[in-house]
């Protein structure tokens, strides 16, 4: 799988912005369930994101994240 993290001119996509606030919501608001609201055409970028998440070790398997 690949998903680009920051673009050549230095911006981020919405990739970047969902990986941080998963590890936001985690760390520092100490969820135990994440829920997210929003249109079933983003369950495939969800999905990459959380990938991410999981491998890089910002949330762990135990915190659901759902679509």
């Amino acid at each position: 799988m690949g998903v680009i993290i920051q673009k050549k001119d230095g911006g981020y996509l919405y990739t970047t912005t969902d990986i941080a606030c998963a590890k936001y919501r985690y760390e520092t608001l100490h969820a135990d369930r994440v829920l997210y609201y929003i249109d079933s055409r983003q369950h495939q970028h969800l999905m990459q994101a959380w990938t991410i998440v999981r491998k890089a070790g910002y949330v762990p398997e135990s915190v659901p994240l759902e679509h």
